[in-house]
C-alpha cells in the first residue's frame, strides 16, 4: 500500500493560459501601470494572484498583462496616449501557483511569479504515511468482504469506519459493518454512524473542552464519502480524512466533486487516499 494525497483543486502545473499582453517601451512603465489598474481589474481580483503583472522583455522593452478577455485588451490599448508606441501578443503563461520551489522555477522560465507556500504542501512524513497504511490495513482487515463495495441504496459506504487520534496515536471511535437496520438507506453511511459514536463519547465524558467532535483527527473510511458525510466531516471539524477506494457513484472528494477545494467553507481538511497494492 502507500499513501497520496487527493488534490483539493485537480491541476496540472504544465496547463497554460493565454493572456492578452502589450509590449511598450520601459520609460513608460509607470503611465501604462496607471491604465491598467485605471481600466482592469488587478491579477489578483481576476484569480491569477501568483502572476506578476509585468516583465522585462530586453534591456528596453517592458511586456505587460493585459487581460484575458480580448475586448478588454483592445480597449485599453485605445486609450493608451499616443506617445506611447505598443504591440499586442498573446502569452501562454501557467494557469495555476507553483506549490513548491520546483514549479516555482519552471514557471518563473516562462513568466514571473509570486509564490506563497501552499497551506497542504507539507509532505507526510515516512511515518505518517506507514501509520496510514497500518490503520487502513487494520480497518479492511477486520471488515466485512463487501467493505470495499459502494451501498447501491446510499451511494456511499456502509460499512466500517474509524475515528483516529494521531496525537495520542489512538483510535476514539470506531463501527464495524453489522447490518443497520433503518428505514432511511442515508442513516447507514459509515461516515454518519462513526461521527455519532463520537458524539456519544463526547457527551459521556467531562466538558473540559469547547472542540467540535473531530477536531485534530483523521477519519478512516475504506471508501470516499458521499457529499453528506463529507460536509457532515467538514462540520465536525475534521483534521484529515483518509480512505482506500473512490467512489465514482457518489464521491465527494475526488470522484464526483472536491468538496474539501470549495473556499466558501469555513473549514477544510486534508484528503489522502491509501492505494492498495
Amino acid at each position: 500500500m502507500s499513501v497520496v494525497e487527493v488534490e483539493a483543486v485537480p491541476r496540472s502545473f504544465d496547463e497554460r493560459l493565454a493572456f492578452h499582453a502589450i509590449a511598450f517601451p520601459s520609460v513608460h512603465g509607470a503611465s501604462v501601470m496607471k491604465s491598467l489598474v485605471r481600466m482592469t481589474l488587478s491579477l489578483r481580483d481576476m484569480g491569477y494572484p501568483h502572476l506578476k503583472r509585468m516583465k522585462k522583455q530586453d534591456a528596453k522593452t517592458l511586456l505587460a498583462l493585459v487581460s484575458t478577455d480580448a475586448d478588454v485588451h483592445a480597449a485599453v490599448v485605445d486609450a493608451l496616449s499616443p506617445d506611447v508606441p505598443c504591440e499586442s501578443s498573446v502569452v501562454h503563461i501557467p494557469k495555476y501557483a507553483p506549490i513548491n520551489k520546483e514549479e516555482l522555477a519552471i514557471g518563473n522560465a516562462v513568466w514571473p511569479l509570486i509564490f506563497h507556500a501552499h497551506p497542504t504542501a507539507t509532505p507526510l512524513s515516512t511515518d505518517q504515511a506507514a501509520r496510514m497504511v497500518e490503520l487502513m490495513d487494520s480497518l479492511l482487515a477486520t471488515s466485512k468482504n463487501d467493505s470495499l463495495a459502494v451501498d447501491p441504496a446510499s451511494g456511499c459506504c456502509c460499512s466500517v469506519a474509524m475515528v483516529y487520534n494521531p496525537g495520542t496515536d489512538s483510535v476514539l471511535a470506531r463501527v464495524d459493518g453489522v447490518q443497520v437496520e433503518a428505514k432511511n438507506p442515508l442513516i447507514r453511511h459509515a461516515a454518519m454512524r462513526v461521527l455519532e459514536a463520537v458524539g456519544e463519547i463526547h457527551v459521556a465524558a467531562p466538558p473540559t473542552s469547547t472542540d467540535y467532535l473531530c477536531t485534530g483527527m483523521d477519519i478512516f473510511l475504506p471508501i470516499e464519502p458521499c457529499v453528506m458525510c463529507s460536509m457532515a466531516l467538514v462540520h465536525s471539524r475534521a483534521n484529515r480524512v483518509i480512505f482506500a477506494e473512490t467512489n465514482p457513484t457518489a464521491g465527494a472528494l475526488g470522484s464526483c466533486y472536491t468538496l474539501h477545494g470549495q473556499a466558501s467553507l469555513n473549514h477544510r481538511y486534508r484528503v489522502f487516499r491509501v492505494l492498495q497494492t
